[in-house]
């Protein structure tokens, strides 16, 4: 009789051992439901997320950002040999962004496809302006281009030595696959001349009369 008392006041030994020997299934523990659903929820929540920085990053593509100061555009997110300088911007210069940084840098579009750091841009405001007040002499006989390159079109006019081109507002610049850079004026034609490797054809720039 002690024995059998002994053996009810211990179930949970007596039904440890029977699962040992294969006499009874060992119980089953089961998850809360409202630990389920919390589980279920914050995965989704964690899925939104994510889907709305994806969107939010989306959202900068396309968007105007205008230069805080002279900065360069680089072929590379890195400013290490190997990664090229392909043009140079002006305060003010605008740029289309191309991605949603990484970094300390994001990726533009135009005026030329390229990366440039993120802090050097600001927001832009109002219409771009359509005047110049800054002119340059040529120093040498230049080629008028449609674009910045020499494989891109026949030349559509030209200024003589010591003749005067007024650069865009704000100005752009590109260097091509050759090193050579391209500066955009709007006068005497509305085109692009080469300024040398990366100057020496254009004099300093002076306030057009």
């Amino acid at each position: 009789m002690n024995k059998i008392r002994t053996w009810g006041k211990s179930p949970t030994i007596l039904a440890v051992t029977l699962s040992l020997i294969g006499g009874i299934s060992a119980p089953v523990i089961a998850v809360p439901s409202n630990l389920a659903a919390n589980s279920v929820q914050e995965t989704e929540a964690l899925s939104l997320q994510a889907q709305g920085d994806v969107q939010l990053a989306q959202n900068l593509i396309g968007q105007c950002r205008a230069a805080n100061r002279t900065i360069d555009i680089f072929s590379q997110a890195s400013v290490a040999p190997g990664s090229e300088a392909l043009a140079t911007l002006q305060t003010n210069a605008r740029v289309t962004l191309a991605d949603s940084g990484n970094a300390g840098w994001i990726g533009v579009s135009s005026p030329t496809n390229g990366y440039v750091i993120a802090r050097y841009l600001k927001a832009c405001s109002g219409n771009p302006p359509v005047g110049s007040n800054t002119c340059r002499r040529a120093d040498v006989t230049l080629s008028i281009r449609p674009n910045p390159n020499t494989t891109q079109g026949s030349p559509i006019g030209s200024v003589a030595a010591g003749g005067v081109v007024k650069l865009t507002n704000p100005e752009q610049s590109q260097v091509d696959s050759t090193g050579r850079t391209w500066v955009r004026i709007v006068t005497p034609l509305s085109g692009w001349v080469s300024s040398g490797f990366p100057e020496g054809n254009l004099g300093s720039r002076f306030s057009c009369s």
